[in-house]
């Protein structure tokens, strides 16, 4: 049986063919495009034998070195073609063909249709057949020039040995084309190879990316524990792939963002994470890095806002931007995330300071006295509000204020009892009466009072007892400067007499005086008050301005109790008599609301207002008809920073949980309040210092905010010039004196005016009343209310100053508006007294109104009661006009006396002569005389005139002759167009000599003799020595006259005259100049004898003998000079700024002892006279003039 083989060989390549069955015949193709024929062994002519396929035959692949088969074109003829023998087993050689590079044959079972076109095998690439499904083409028979090798029996080719010699048996070289096709095909099997290893490398590529893609979309749907595993599962299933570090980065990314999703601190964590992760490696895929920065922004959106925390974010942007570049668009977006963020941590950092030091300073405010910590911070508060409202409404800020109204109203207690409180009984400061000088004018003789209890007025601190039906001054009683509220009047009671109830001691102690002025009683209050007070249920209510309210039972004078509120009290509160609470203004920015009944402070409303800036106590209103009681709400009435008054309108809170009251209405109206702020039910009025009305009315209505009327018809002021159409000659200002329901009463331009509130359906307006023509001049307060059967609207007495700065007491029926009685007190002295020389005792003094009065002095001083005879009487009326400066008096030959008067508005110069005769004075001329110019010095007296300097720079002479004023122009003090003042202070030599200093420094001396023909004339200066000054003086001396020369650095020479007429210096001495200059007078301590002061630097007083040169002593004074010394023989007396006078022994300084009697908390007005035997006297503020009893 033969042996069929599994392969084969190209005859053409000699590439091993396999067979796939190998017992039946076919044809077979060669990769390298031959074709062949294959037929079995079992086939072939040598014999039939049968076969059997031997799977363990191998090809015989051909040797490098083979034999030619067919002989090359032109070889020698029976050259055959050998080939590769096989030592084992049976080889199968295909037959030999011509098809090579040829059409395969036609199978011959191969049924061809005609109509199908014949296959072109040369023009179709090799790898391509028509065989499919059909039989192999028939084989045509071929018909070779060659002759097949023979073979063996069992089908192997037969080799025959060349033995020509001639014959060439080395290895023939391929051809060419065999070559090419040989490279042909190692290339093509390259490109399989290739083909072949990409095709599994992209197998591989798209499963890699199909988990890789399913891993990136776990880690986009926030699956990031399974995104972990998957790239986990990546990273360990391609190890070496070009993704591995992504890979790698994917999973710690992952791993970070599941962490920053844990709750508790996740995103910190996550962020320094972020930052430690290494993004330096530029292999990381851009997502990778994008990735990174989305995360990172993620990161700033929902983190916190710390400086840590955005650092750790900042150092994964800074690597960003060193693989992407600042112009990435995450690397931008995370840039400008972080600018913003920072700007906001920088923006909550400054808010979070500025809130901590808000409420630091809340806090702060505990260090005060509880009662003023809420006013504190609500105003701190209220000024936050423009430029911090955050602030203002935080839940710490109203808790802290919450805290402060509790504190104070805790703070609030009160104190019942009288013994611990220091009460007294004293019944100093009474005055007596013929301290003060009464000018009688006139009173109505029909007035006839139903009561002798006397009228009282409160002027100028002194509280004046009149008669009721003639004005008669009937006591006095010294109140302190401090005491500006007037007098109450307390009815009878069944086991008390009337009273009349007023402060006193200043301001300290409550006092009622009987109808003989004397005290009843008289209580301490321990502090000091200024606003007055209020009566309810026969008690006294009492603020002071140290923070405490008293109740003063009004029968005995004791103290009931004490409210401590801690808060200055300045304004007197507003009483609710029906529910018995005290509505009371507490500085700064606090109403307390007080029950009287419970004794207990229930609530308290913030007003805001500054201390001391309340104008008048609070008023109440009704304005809701449905309130609790008759009244809703409390009108406070204040001024602003420009001077303008301000009415706030406040809901009252009633008891119950605390709420932050807040103004419901605010009105402005122009000008200060002046004077009194009257109400009378449902209308309130005042009047401002530019003369202008403002009426303010309401009604009770469903909402406050239709309470309001109109008013006047207008919501504008009402100019009481325009309403009241009488005008006078006085223009002092006004004020509101008086209010009933239909009625005013204004004291305008110095007369008492009424006026009447018409309603009607246009509003509210006014119409004027009738006039009084008595000038009452502008109110001192509101005054003294009193009644009768014969004054149906009561009566009222009214003090005023008027323009001359005098003062007037008057008695008003306000039905009728006509004047009871009225009587004039003298002014305040200001100026010195002068002697009569005939009349020892007598003495003349001007007011600051010009009036002259008689002063007499008793003569047996050690047995008498009062210095004074019966007072003082008046001389001389009043200019009635407002002066520059006070009046003056100069003595003159012949018991006369010169007043010197000049007036503040037109600049007239008033001179006035007056004359002692047979024990009383008259007024023997009296005449003016203008002036262009303001003075520039005091007057002096040169013979019987005076020597004024003008401002021009001249002097005048001004003299009363043949009753008339007459004034010669002297010479000139200093060039006119001389921008400097100089010192034109004239120094008097004698009646007829003057001497004063230039500008330039120069003492020029003239005479001016007192007949009017004759002119003045220069004297020549001469001496040695005579120095420059800035001011000269002449002294009397026992030895003669004497010019003193002072230096502006505080020289001081003394000059005399010689037998020869020359000026030489006696003495000189140098003081310690103070910045300003040395202060110095003159004084007159006796008929020829002067001294002369001198206030040094450091407050040094020097008393100076001028006619030796000598200084006697020195004194550093602890206080300022309110005016200068004065000498009284052997005496010295100074004055000071609210002190009590000092007094020292002329001689040797030696101080003296405190004058007893001196009035309490009355302080002189200029300063002290000096009397005869050697005796002081000493104006006081309030009119009077103390004259110390030996």
């Amino acid at each position: 049986m033969a042996t069929l083989p599994n392969y084969t060989n190209c005859p053409s390549c000699g590439r091993t063919i396999p067979l796939v069955q190998p017992s039946q015949e076919l044809f077979q193709a060669c990769i390298c495009g031959e074709w062949m024929h294959y037929e079995p062994p079992g086939n072939s002519p040598a014999g039939k034998e049968p076969t059997k396929v031997v799977d363990n035959i191998q090809p015989i692949r051909p040797e490098p070195r083979t034999t030619r088969i067919d002989p090359p074109q032109g070889a020698a003829k029976g050259v055959t073609r050998p080939f590769p023998q096989k030592e084992t087993g049976a080889y199968v050689a295909p037959r030999k063909t011509g098809f090579h590079d040829q059409a395969p044959p036609v199978q011959p079972s191969t049924k061809i249709h005609p109509e199908q076109p014949v296959p072109n095998p040369v023009a179709s690439s090799p790898r391509q057949t028509n065989f499919q499904d059909q039989a192999p083409p028939v084989q045509p028979p071929t018909h070779l020039e060659r002759e097949e090798p023979a073979t063996s029996p069992e089908g192997n080719l037969v080799f025959h040995p060349v033995t020509d010699p001639s014959l060439d048996l080395s290895p023939a070289r391929p051809s060419r084309k065999g070559l090419f096709i040989s490279i042909l095909l190692f290339v093509v099997m390259a490109l399989f190879l290739l083909a072949g290893w990409l095709y599994l490398d992209l197998t591989k590529a798209n499963e890699e990316k199909t988990l890789r893609g399913l891993a990136e979309g776990e880690f986009k749907s926030r699956n990031y524990l399974l995104a972990k595993e998957k790239f986990t599962s990546l990273q360990q299933q391609f190890p070496q792939s070009q993704w591995e570090k992504e890979y790698r980065y994917w999973e710690q990314l992952s791993r970070i963002k599941q962490g920053a999703e844990s709750p508790g601190g996740g995103l910190p964590k996550a962020a320094k994470e972020l930052s430690s992760l290494s993004l330096v490696d530029k292999s990381l895929g851009t997502n990778c890095l994008k990735e990174a920065g989305i995360f990172a922004v993620e990161l700033l959106d929902k983190g916190p806002k710390e400086e840590s925390y955005l650092k750790e974010v900042e150092a994964t942007v800074k690597k960003l931007a060193a693989l992407l570049g600042e112009e990435n668009g995450q690397v931008k977006s995370a840039r400008g995330k972080l600018g913003q963020l920072r700007l906001q941590l920088a923006a909550e950092k400054k808010q979070l300071e500025e809130k901590n030091l808000f409420l630091k300073t809340l806090r702060e405010f505990d260090r005060l006295e509880p009662a003023r910590v809420y006013s504190a911070r609500k105003d701190w508060v209220d000024r936050a509000k423009g430029s911090h409202p955050d602030l203002v409404n935080l839940p710490e800020t109203q808790q802290l204020l919450n805290l402060a109204i509790r504190a104070h109203l805790r703070s609030i207690n009160y104190e019942s009892g009288a013994g611990n409180l220091g009460e007294k009984i004293s019944r100093q400061g009474l005055g007596g009466v013929s301290s003060f000088i009464q000018i009688p004018e006139k009173r109505q003789p029909d007035w006839l009072p139903d009561s002798s209890f006397p009228l009282a007025a409160n002027i100028r601190s002194t509280l004046f007892g009149f008669h009721p039906a003639s004005g008669k001054v009937l006591w006095v009683k010294r109140l302190g400067k401090e005491v500006t509220f007037p007098p109450v009047p307390h009815p009878p009671l069944p086991d008390n007499p009337a009273l009349i109830l007023s402060l006193c001691e200043n301001g300290a102690a409550l006092c009622a005086l009987d109808s003989y002025g004397q005290p009843a009683w008289q209580a301490s209050l321990g502090g000091t008050c200024l606003a007055g007070f209020l009566v309810w249920n026969q008690v006294a209510l009492i603020p002071c301005v140290e923070g405490h309210l008293l109740e003063v039972e009004l029968a005995q004078g004791k103290i009931l109790g004490r409210w401590q509120l801690g808060q200055n009290l300045l304004q007197q509160g507003v009483l609710d008599e029906k529910e018995g609470i005290l509505y009371q203004p507490a500085d700064p920015g606090t109403l307390l609301l007080l029950d009287l009944k419970e004794k207990k402070c229930f609530n308290l409303i913030y007003t805001g207002h500054a201390l001391g800036n309340l104008a008048s106590p609070p008023l109440l209103a009704e304005l809701n008809p449905g309130a609790r009681n008759s009244n809703s709400h409390l009108f406070l009435i204040g001024r602003d920073l420009e001077q303008n008054t301000t009415a706030t309108l406040f809901p009252i809170p009633r008891p119950g949980p605390l709420v932050d009251t807040l103004s419901q209405a605010s009105w402005k109206f122009p000008g200060a309040v002046s004077g009194p702020l009257l109400t009378s039910r449902n209308r309130m009025v005042f009047l401002n210092s530019q003369g202008m009305l403002n009426l303010l009315a309401w009604k009770t209505a469903p909402k406050w905010e239709e309470s309001l009327v109109p008013i006047l018809q207008s919501k504008d002021p009402l100019p009481l010039s325009e309403l009241i159409r009488e005008p006078f000659a006085s223009v002092s200002p006004g004020a509101m004196v008086a209010i009933g329901y239909q009625d005013l009463w204004v004291a305008y331009r110095g007369h008492l005016r009424q006026l009447q509130m018409l309603m009607d359906s246009d509003g509210l307006r006014l119409a004027p009343g009738q006039p009084n023509p008595l000038e009452i001049g502008a109110p001192l307060n509101a005054g003294f209310p009193f009644t009768g059967p014969r004054l149906p609207q009561g009566g009222l007495l009214l003090p005023g100053q008027l323009s001359d700065r005098s003062c007037r007491v008057a008695a008003f029926d306000l039905g009728k508006n006509r004047g009871l009685w009225h009587h004039r007190l003298n002014g305040v002295f200001r100026s010195a007294a002068v002697k009569i020389p005939s009349s020892p005792g007598d003495y003349l003094a001007t007011d600051e109104a010009g009036a002259v009065y008689h002063l007499a002095q008793e003569k047996d001083l050690a047995s008498a009661k009062s210095p004074w005879v019966s007072g003082g009487k008046i001389a001389a009326p009043p200019i009635g006009f407002p002066l520059q400066s006070p009046p003056l008096l100069f003595p003159l030959n012949g018991n006369a006396v010169l007043q010197f008067m000049h007036l503040e508005n037109t600049g007239e110069v008033i001179l006035r002569r007056l004359r002692w005769k047979d024990s009383a004075v008259e007024v023997e001329a009296e005449a003016s005389a203008g002036l262009d110019y303001h003075l520039a010095a005091p007057p002096v007296l040169i013979g019987e005139d005076l020597l004024l300097a003008k401002n021009q720079g001249i002097f005048v002479r001004v003299g009363l002759h043949d009753g008339k004023a007459q004034i010669r122009p002297g010479p000139p003090w200093k060039n006119p167009a001389d921008a400097s003042q100089g010192m034109a202070a004239p120094a008097i030599l004698d009646q007829e000599t003057f001497a004063f200093c230039n500008p330039a420094g120069e003492v020029e001396l003239y005479t001016w003799p007192q007949s009017r023909q004759e002119l003045f004339r220069k004297i020549n200066l001469t001496g040695k020595g005579i120095p420059l000054a800035s001011r000269v003086d002449a002294v009397n001396t026992p030895l003669g006259s004497r010019l003193l020369f002072w230096k502006a650095t505080g020289e001081l020479g003394g000059f005399s005259k010689n037998s020869e007429g020359q000026w030489v210096q006696s003495f000189q001495h140098t003081f310690e100049a103070p910045e300003g200059g040395l202060t110095h007078w003159v004084l007159k301590n006796g008929a020829s004898q002067d001294r002369v002061a001198i206030l040094s630097k450091g407050r040094e007083l020097s008393w100076l003998d001028p006619a030796t040169g000598k200084i006697l002593w020195k004194h550093k004074l602890e206080e300022e000079l309110a005016f200068p010394p004065a000498a009284a023989g052997n005496q010295v007396w100074a004055v000071f700024y609210n002190k009590r006078p000092r007094g020292w022994e002329e001689g040797t300084g030696k101080a003296l002892p405190a004058r007893e009697g001196f009035p309490p908390n009355v302080f002189p007005s200029a300063a002290p006279w000096t009397l005869d035997n050697n005796r002081v006297a000493f104006p006081l503020e309030d009119g009077s003039v103390f004259h110390p009893l030996p």
